[in-house]
């Protein structure tokens, strides 16, 4: 579809910035034009708003309509444009609850193109502590809008889902109030802004070992439970890794291990997407 109109002017093309007709004493603005080819009416003038983002540095919960609004888009105009992500650059979520990349609401016709090259995140969960539950990992790509995908050198990944605590592991003594061996705390989901990992838990019977958070290229490792004369607590599950079901917490001698948390998505809004090449992606897609 065209998009931009030129008029020769002596030996020069010139680009019509703004299309015009008059309307009795009035000049209007024209958003867009169209010719008749036989029996179709086609498209040769576009006012849409122009765009070409390159993504350069890592980048935290990007936003394309925000990124556009403050590229002086009005919020109503469609738009036109590709955002690129260099090799090697991370664009990613620092919360479960926010996408690592985002395409905001553009209007009803506009045509973007991402190109990849680099790696999009979602959160990695935070994992359980003792006996506790992971939480899951967050959404790597929304597509709330139309948007062609070449992700051929890149790759998209959902946040891992944390892990699960370690068991209960009883009661060290016969006194009233006997302190405990604690379950581990589990490992944090992996994700560029990794999960973090679940606390362990003191007492006179000993600490049970934190668990460790998760990394851009792995969950975090699960916390050592206390283990003593006649019980022991569980160690906390491993994260999961990109895109994948945290590991669940191992069953101390007096309690369950807390489940693992769910992968996060990869992407979500995929009817919204036309893909050029679907290149690596982690996790659910949906």
């Amino acid at each position: 579809m065209a998009t931009e109109l030129h008029v020769k002017s002596g030996d020069a093309w010139r680009k019509v910035s703004e299309l015009s007709v008059k309307d009795g004493d009035v000049w209007r603005t024209i958003k867009e034009a169209y010719v008749k080819d036989g029996d179709v009416w086609r498209q040769f003038y576009s006012a849409a708003f122009q765009f070409s983002i390159t993504i350069a540095s890592h980048t935290a919960n990007y936003n394309l309509a925000t990124a556009l609004s403050g590229l002086g888009w009005d919020g109503i105009d469609k738009v036109e444009g590709t955002v690129t992500i260099n090799s090697g650059i991370a664009v990613y979520s620092t919360s479960t609850s926010v996408y690592g990349f985002r395409t905001g609401t553009l209007p009803v016709g506009s045509v973007v193109t991402l190109d990849n090259n680099g790696h999009i995140y979602g959160k990695g969960g935070a994992a359980g502590s003792q006996g506790a539950s992971g939480s899951a990992g967050g959404t790597g790509l929304r597509a709330d809008s139309a948007i062609t995908i070449d992700n051929a050198g890149g790759a998209i990944s959902g946040g891992g889902g944390g892990a699960g605590g370690g068991g209960f592991g009883g009661a060290c003594t016969a006194d009233k109030f006997p302190p405990s061996r604690h379950g581990g705390g589990g490992g944090g989901g992996a994700g560029y802004s990794g999960g973090a990992g679940g606390s362990g838990l003191s007492s006179a019977c000993g600490t049970s070992g934190s668990g460790n958070p998760g990394t851009s290229s792995g969950g975090g490792a699960g916390g050592a439970g206390v283990v003593g004369s006649g019980g022991y607590g569980g160690n906390g599950g491993t994260g999961g890794g990109l895109g994948a079901v945290g590991g669940a917490g191992a069953t101390g001698s007096h309690g369950s291990g807390g489940a693992g948390g769910a992968a996060g998505y990869a992407v979500s809004g995929n009817s919204n997407i036309s893909w050029t090449a679907t290149g690596t992606r982690n996790g659910p897609i949906t």
